[in-house]
């Protein structure tokens, strides 16, 4: 048994682009940006702080926008 990278991995280049997600394929998703955690003192600023966190994901690309 030779060990190694499995054969889909073997001709992958270093500088190989990712594959964008959408809603019909499932790419390499980029990383969010950092969101802290809520600290809401109502639910007023609780969807304020929720609705960034959604706005980060479309902008990372893993969540379609509407």
């Amino acid at each position: 048994m030779s060990k190694g990278l499995p054969r889909t991995m073997k001709n992958v280049s270093a500088k190989q682009t990712s594959l964008a997600s959408t809603t019909a394929l499932r790419g390499t998703a980029k990383q969010a940006t950092y969101q802290a955690p809520a600290a809401a003192a109502d639910t007023a600023a609780l969807k304020v702080q929720f609705d960034a966190l959604l706005a980060r994901m479309v902008a990372a690309g893993l969540m379609a926008s509407s």
